[in-house]
């Protein structure tokens, strides 16, 4: 685990990021309280810090590289645009 994102009181959910997959790429995952683990950046781009809201529904990813300008998206919590 990279960095704890949050906890969802609603649901009994925790959101952290992590670079398991690669460590050249850093992804923003959730895990239910059954222990289920997915990950939710389904945009495939690495977060740079991606910022939840206080309930925890949503949260904004920001994107840059040497080939793209920033980008910036708002999520649900599942990751959908």
């Amino acid at each position: 685990m990279k960095d704890f994102l949050g906890y969802d009181e609603e649901d009994g959910s925790f959101y952290y990021t992590s670079n398991e997959e690669s460590p050249l790429r850093k992804a923003v995952y959730k895990i239910d309280k059954k222990g289920k683990k997915n990950q939710i950046d389904l945009n495939r781009q690495e977060p740079i810090r991606p910022l939840f809201s206080k309930s925890m529904k949503y949260y904004m990813n920001k994107f840059s590289s040497l080939d793209t300008p920033m980008l910036v998206t708002l999520n649900d919590n599942s990751g959908k645009n």
